[in-house]
């Protein structure tokens, strides 16, 4: 038992991590339902995981984890859209302060072109100088002022960093999962061959070996049919081994003695294959 606990807490603590950030992010989307949200979907990883439904379980990891990574990933979309915006907006000022600067001139000199064949043109051609210059200086002050590009690179490489701690923890996870549920496999499966007769010269009951059968299939994960297909015996006769004691109390076809017999010395011995024919 001793050697489960390391697994059991190491999955306990990558829980914790990853419902730190998973439960933020689903409250933000859904309300106050969130935190429901992100158990249940830890809770949907774990059975699928333990029960070895990869694909399900690999497409519940990547939802779980997509929440903590968009939860680090949003600050800098935002930040981004926002140095956009400033961008955006500067461009527009300096392009309109440039129509503004061209406009004066452009009526400066034709008020002075005016005031060689007229007068009374100067306080106009003094007052278009005055603004023409206010403008020239404000739009070298924007320039001056030109918002700079911020240097994300940094921010960057941590929230990678983040991300990347949070894949690792998840990996992490699925193989303690994994492990855990292998050693507590082999230890029932221990208890099981323990239980049984070692004597050669016992032999187990039709019942004891319909029992353990479906125990032993059982604790694999495996359907029937691969079971058998891996034990080298036909399905049917796994099928008939298992409801043994139903189909003979019905009358219905039974399992041959040696089909019995070959299955108990796989039971016995996992690691053997029914001899072929």
């Amino acid at each position: 038992m001793k050697i489960l606990v390391p697994h059991a807490a190491l999955i306990g603590l990558t829980i914790l991590l990853v419902q730190w950030h998973s439960i933020e992010y689903w409250h933000t989307t859904v309300g106050e339902m969130g935190v429901l949200w992100s158990i249940c979907l830890e809770a949907c990883c774990l059975w699928l995981w333990w029960h070895q439904r990869r694909v399900m379980a690999a497409l519940c990891t990547a939802v779980l984890a997509s929440g903590p990574m968009l939860t680090l990933i949003n600050p800098i979309v935002s930040e981004a859209r926002i140095e956009r915006a400033k961008l955006h907006a500067y461009t527009a000022q300096l392009a309109l302060g440039e129509d503004t600067i061209q406009q004066l001139t452009h009526s400066l000199e034709s008020y002075e072109s005016t005031s060689q064949s007229r007068t009374g043109w100067a306080s106009r051609i003094d007052d278009a100088q005055t603004a023409l210059n206010e403008a020239r200086q404000s739009q070298s002050k924007l320039i001056a002022n030109a918002p700079s590009r911020p240097l994300n690179g940094w921010r960057h490489i941590e929230v990678a960093v983040k991300i990347s701690a949070i894949i690792l923890t998840m990996l992490t996870q699925i193989m303690a999962i994994r492990l855990l549920h292998r050693q507590l496999e082999a230890r029932q499966r221990d208890s099981t061959h323990a239980d049984s007769p070692k004597s050669g010269n016992t032999r187990l009951s039709q019942e004891e070996v319909s029992r353990l059968l479906a125990k032993e299939i059982q604790l694999s994960g495996k359907p029937q049919v691969e079971w058998a297909s891996v034990h080298g015996l036909s399905a049917k006769a796994v099928s008939m081994i298992i409801n043994h004691h139903t189909r003979a109390s019905q009358g219905k076809e039974c399992a041959s003695k040696k089909q019995f017999q070959m299955v108990e010395k796989i039971l016995l011995n996992p690691t053997i294959k029914a001899p072929s024919g």
